[in-house]
């Protein structure tokens, strides 16, 4: 299906996921939520996850990005993933036809979308598209935990296609509800991005353009 599959990790956090669902289909017409919670939150978020374009998960994991993989795993159906977290909210209305449209635009359907947000000019809320997926094996780069694999998506989608969008054409608004414990974990995955960079960077970008050159 020509369809988006916004994955959305949260924790402790429902009436934020709640915000961030309403606000997805406020403003798209072909994006469905996909909320990951741990095996241990489920029945919290449960009896709130009975919403048309709306899918409940849980996972016996707690780090985001093997639960971020295995919930696209989950969904093949879908065509493009992208990434949300409970604290933010969608803005644009139509961002949903701007992503599609900028797959349908790159060679292979291979590369990154990467939405404007008000934390900063750095790529955050990435979104890939199946092919990407079945090339790397991944959404959320493994070799990461928790912050930095939006910024190894952004280092791979500038050395294949990435379309940096503007507020008008897709906005996210975060409300960066950080705590002391993601703090904590923020050096641990900074020194985990450094050994992604150094041994496996060059590996996963001739994967990504062979599959590039494949299509064209």
């Amino acid at each position: 299906m020509n369809r988006i599959a916004v994955i959305c990790p949260t924790k402790g956090r429902l009436e934020q996921a709640i915000r961030a669902y309403e606000s997805m289909v406020a403003t798209s017409t072909l994006a469905d939520m996909v909320w990951c919670v741990d095996e241990v939150d489920r029945e919290v978020y449960l009896p709130e996850s009975n919403r048309e374009r709306l899918r409940l998960m849980s996972f016996p994991i707690y780090d985001p990005a093997p639960r971020v993989n295995a919930a696209v795993a989950c969904v093949p159906e879908y065509e493009v993933y992208g990434m949300m977290t409970d604290d933010a909210e969608f803005t644009t209305p139509g961002w949903d036809l701007w992503v599609l449209d900028r797959y349908a635009e790159f060679p292979g359907r291979i590369g990154v979308v990467s939405p404007f947000h008000n934390a900063g000019p750095w790529c955050n809320f990435p979104y890939i598209s199946r092919e990407w997926f079945n090339v790397v094996g991944w959404f959320a780069c493994p070799d990461t935990r928790f912050y930095c694999w939006d910024g190894v998506l952004e280092i791979l989608g500038e050395s294949t296609h990435i379309a940096h969008a503007q507020e008008h054409e897709f906005g996210i608004q975060h409300h960066l509800m950080y705590s002391d414990w993601q703090a904590q974990s923020l050096v641990t995955d900074g020194a985990k991005f450094l050994a992604w960079h150094q041994y496996g960077r060059r590996t996963d970008t001739q994967k990504l353009r062979a599959a590039i050159s494949a299509a064209q």
